[in-house]
């Protein structure tokens, strides 16, 4: 089963399929490292580079509170599941949202 994901890096996006929204296939998705949770609200999270800043990534116009993130936010639902608290893929009408949220289309 592919999940669909959306990958905002400064004001490029684009939607990806994966088929594992594991940890591997996180960290792959933001270029290696460490990755950092970020719970966005409205049932969306995303992944960060935990050490971009200090990778000398440059700092992208996405931001969450104010702070701008160091390289690409990946974005997915999160939902609860038996395990607790677990990613989940994008449905179709949440790309348009979530980029109208972001002010890019």
């Amino acid at each position: 089963m592919s999940h669909k994901v959306l990958k905002i890096s400064g004001r490029k996006h684009e939607v990806l399929e994966v088929e594992n929204l594991d940890l591997e296939t996180l960290q792959e998705l933001i270029g290696g490292g460490w990755i950092e949770r970020v719970t966005f609200g409205l049932g969306f999270a995303g992944v960060v580079d935990e050490e971009g800043e200090f990778k000398r990534v440059e700092l992208g116009t996405t931001q969450y509170n104010g702070y701008p993130f160091a390289g690409p936010v990946i974005v997915m639902r999160e939902e609860m599941t038996a395990e607790g608290m677990d990613f989940v893929g994008l449905q179709d009408d949440d790309i348009p949202f979530l980029l109208q949220m972001k002010g890019t289309r």
